[in-house]
């Protein structure tokens, strides 16, 4: 979507993007085409505004449609979130290889072992694995791209308001995503409960921050099933993972292939689609010295023991952090400080 600045140089664009938050996808489309003509109201005022005070007094940040830090893959969708509500780096999204890995909030054994595998895996390359925070597979992705050690390596999109990690028993893997230089982020307001129209919204969400999405273990029910016919629609490339027929939990995977998903048994065939070489797996200790700079390039100087928890307490953090203040890019300051130079 694209908007004349002209047109709206006189308006207040996070109000009227919560203005087309209002309204239904067909009206959205077509106000957003004619900004100018959109009204809003003393009463309209007012309730945006609170919404904007509730999100910042829960220590939230949020970004509209009209910033030009927008996520890039997310605007060119049909009908993209006016408003995003997001905690950590919302910088990660520019990366281009970036995947959803999705399946059943059921799977069983096999399948979150070969998510945390893939999570992991594709983390370690260079990837941002995008899930929705979701029991089962979805966490097991997540956990598997903090496992990479890679910073800002996974996204979670939630169906409800951020204060309220839903389900509750993930509110410490939310905490660690971002404390790992990811990202969580929803278009809900604040406080907003997780209905199951949301789950829906938050699915399109999902494949529209990703390129491709990988199914790798989902019912006939699945709504990760939703989330790869979302992805179609929006041109992404679909893989999923094959099972055994006679196994309800592969019953919706076999079905996508069937229909023409993409066959995924190792990671390397992911890889391909994206043109990445099985041999890309970075340097760890390169890895640690460039999370250590890039972090305190956007913090400037913080304290020692959070860094090393932004980068997910990496074993060779305290060789990288010295072998870094020997060669002049960081100082150690007085009170267990460090500051990039």
């Amino acid at each position: 979507m694209k908007s004349n600045s002209k047109k709206i140089s006189s308006l207040d664009n996070q109000l009227l993007a919560f203005k087309l938050r209002t309204l239904k996808p067909s009206a959205r489309i077509a106000g957003f085409k004619k900004l100018s003509a959109l009204s809003i109201s003393s009463a309209e005022k007012d309730k945006f505004q609170s919404i904007i005070d509730e999100a910042r007094g829960s220590e939230l940040e949020f970004v509209t449609i009209f910033d030009p830090n927008y996520p890039e893959q997310l605007r060119h969708i049909y009908d993209p979130p006016p408003v995003l509500f997001y905690k950590g780096d919302l910088n990660i999204l520019d990366n281009k290889l970036s995947i959803a890995v999705v399946g059943s909030r059921k799977g069983d054994g096999d399948g979150v072992a070969l998510s945390l595998e893939f999570g992991e895996e594709l983390a370690s390359r260079g990837f941002l694995v995008v899930s929705g925070l979701a029991l089962g597979i979805d966490s097991a992705a997540h956990r598997g791209a903090l496992n990479s050690g890679q910073i800002g390596s996974t996204v979670a999109v939630l169906g409800n308001g951020l204060p309220n990690i839903s389900p509750p028993s993930n509110r410490e893997l939310a905490n660690q995503i971002i404390d790992a230089g990811g990202l969580i982020v929803s278009q809900f307001d604040p406080y907003e409960s997780p209905f199951p129209q949301n789950f829906l919204d938050r699915n399109r969400v999902i494949s529209g921050l990703a390129r491709a999405v990988l199914v790798i273990q989902a019912t006939e029910r699945s709504g990760s099933l939703v989330t790869a016919r979302y992805a179609l629609e929006q041109g992404r490339e679909v893989f999923a993972i094959p099972g055994n027929i006679k196994n309800p939990r592969y019953k919706g995977s076999n079905q996508i292939l069937r229909d023409g998903a993409g066959i995924v048994i190792e990671v390397g065939d992911v890889l391909g689609y994206f043109g990445v070489s099985e041999a890309s797996l970075p340097s760890r200790q390169a890895e640690s010295a460039g999370g250590i700079l890039s972090i305190l390039e956007k913090q400037g100087e913080m304290p020692i023991d959070d860094l090393k928890v932004r980068l997910g307490h990496p074993d060779d953090f305290y060789k990288q952090l010295i072998e870094l203040e020997i060669l002049g890019r960081v100082s150690l300051k007085p009170g267990n400080m460090v500051a990039g130079t």
